[in-house]
């Protein structure tokens, strides 16, 4: 429900990209850390696993372009 996000969002939003990251065409793909049912201790534990494997590269990322411009 991309909609959801865009509708009345800010003018200069590239709403457009949302597009890509269609469920259907393997967007939105993500780890989920589900700390539910844990104690604090296995839920650091989780997270800083998942911390350590996305500093070696092994985890999917968001890879974002330098920006176009300076102030950005």
């Amino acid at each position: 429900m991309p909609h959801v996000l865009s509708t009345n969002g800010w003018d200069a939003m590239r709403w457009e990209r949302l597009r890509r990251f269609d469920p259907r065409n393997g967007g939105w793909r993500m780890h989920v850390l589900d700390t539910s049912a844990r104690a604090r201790d296995e839920v650091a534990d989780q997270i800083v696993t998942w911390c350590r494997r996305a500093l070696r590269g092994q985890v999917l990322q968001i890879r974002l372009a330098e920006p176009k411009h300076p102030w950005v």
